[in-house]
């Protein structure tokens, strides 16, 4: 009378029921796990949180670059995200959302996908710069120029432009306003 079972006393349409449950969980297990990869992967959704950031500056020398400014920008939209000055070993720390960063010390640039800790070097140039043009020959050749001011009585001499001094033409219409 009645419905057949099998070895284990469980009925036959039980068995395909929770043999299809199990399929379609982990079909739909699958499907979840590749989407949230997917997003992970395309940088759609961050699981990451907070990471720590080290930039370690140094001169050219290799010693610790102490007073270098550091700026952390958004590098689509250029935006300062964050500032620090390195500390005496050349270091400065910051505390930011995981992802993707340009910094910039001095003229220098470097782009980081920040991790839980990441830690970033730079070398900067920090001796003063040379000069960009030497003029052989004896000083006692260079341009001399004088200034007269209304209301002066001697000219203003010895005046080099090379060393920096600034020549000026005024003419008589010139009233001593600025």
């Amino acid at each position: 009378m009645g419905v057949r079972a099998d070895e284990g006393g469980e009925e036959p349409e039980d068995d395909e029921r929770r043999r299809r449950a199990v399929l379609w969980f982990a079909l739909v297990f699958l499907v979840v796990v590749f989407l949230i990869g997917g997003a992970v992967a395309f940088g759609i959704v961050s699981f990451g949180g907070t990471g720590e950031l080290t930039v370690n500056v140094a001169d050219q020398n290799g010693n610790a670059a102490s007073g270098q400014e550091v700026q952390i920008l958004d590098p689509d939209t250029g935006e300062v995200i964050a500032t620090g000055t390195t500390d005496e070993d050349g270091e400065v720390e910051f505390e930011l959302e995981q992802g993707d960063y340009e910094i910039v010390v001095g003229d220098k640039t470097q782009d980081v996908t920040l991790d839980d800790e990441t830690t970033v070097d730079f070398t900067v140039n920090t001796s003063p710069p040379e000069p960009s043009e030497t003029i052989p020959g004896d000083r006692t050749d260079l341009p001399q120029c004088s200034l007269h001011l209304p209301g002066r009585d001697a000219p203003m001499t010895d005046l080099h432009p090379l060393e920096g001094t600034l020549c000026l033409s005024v003419d008589d219409r010139f009233d001593g306003a600025v």
